[in-house]
């Protein structure tokens, strides 16, 4: 009876997989993220906007005590053109009159090109401002000199005569005169108009735009 074939017990027949073999599947955990609300793209907020600049930012203006200084009667002024360039004629002032020499000033300018929009600066001293006048002391200062007035006249042309305009004091004119390309005379000429020695200072230049 030994010898019978023998057939497996139960124990022996073949093994199937544990519940715990299953093959696993990914938990929720595991499913692929999506980002949460605090990784969305960040929008700068009202403070991150470009600055614009306070009312403190505007452009400043001078306040009037930043304009420029108006020089006294008596102090002698520089020529200064109000545009362009300036060439100048006389400078430092020179004198003429009406009773003896020198009556007139003349003088040659040469210009390369057209000076259209041009004129001549002229800074005319009447009485003696020069000399100090009226508190210098100085025996001129008490002179009643009329007629202190001078013509400018370009290659024959006569410009409007520079007045006299008081006594014991500088002014500045600007007389607009058009002049071509090439060299032209310009005399400062005394009036010659009588009453008294009728002294004049005179500078003068010519602007080019």
């Amino acid at each position: 009876p030994t010898e019978e074939p023998t057939t497996p017990s139960p124990t022996e027949e073949p093994t199937t997989p544990s519940p715990t073999e299953e093959p696993i599947t990914p938990s929720p955990t595991e499913e692929p993220t999506t980002p949460s609300p605090t990784e969305e793209p960040i929008t700068p907020s009202p403070t991150e906007e470009p600055a614009t600049p306070s009312p403190t930012e505007e452009p400043t203006t001078p306040s009037p005590t930043e304009e420029p200084a108006t020089p006294s009667p008596t102090e002698e002024p520089e020529l200064v053109c109000p545009v362009g360039t300036m060439l100048v004629l006389v400078d430092p002032h020179e004198g003429i009159r009406m009773d003896q020499a020198p009556t007139q000033i003349v003088r040659s300018l040469t210009l390369d090109a057209p000076a259209t929009g041009g004129g001549f600066v002229i800074v005319s001293g009447v009485g003696h401002p020069e000399r100090g006048c009226p508190g210098s002391g100085d025996p001129s200062c008490d002179q009643d000199q009329p007629n202190e007035s001078f013509n400018i006249v370009v290659d024959g042309v006569a410009l409007p005569t520079i007045p006299d305009h008081g006594n014991h004091q500088w002014q500045t004119f600007y007389v607009p005169y058009d002049l071509d390309a090439g060299t032209h005379e310009v005399v400062f000429q005394h009036s010659m108009e009588p009453g008294s020695a009728g002294s004049v200072s005179i500078k003068a230049a010519y602007c080019v735009p």
